[in-house]
């Protein structure tokens, strides 16, 4: 429940993957990769739990959106 709320918290504005970001996905156990206009956050390196979030989002609910698919994956 700590990690969910962790992952909540830092995507819950997200406007693209900033350091903070990242440094807070990789604490809770996360690998980031980039490739092209997407970054895909692996948990532990388990190909089960992958989601892709935008390097831009356009949206403005992408940031809770994630968040929520994110929770729904990997915990």
């Amino acid at each position: 429940e700590q990690r969910a709320a962790k992952v909540k918290a830092l995507l819950s504005s997200y406007r693209g993957m900033t350091q903070k970001v990242a440094k807070g996905l990789k604490e809770v156990g996360f690998e980031i990769t980039h490739d092209g206009g997407h970054y895909k956050t692996i948990y532990y390196g388990d190909d089960r739990y992958i989601v892709v979030h935008a390097a831009t989002p356009s949206d403005g609910r992408a940031g809770k959106n994630n968040a929520a698919d994110t929770i729904k994956k990997v915990f």
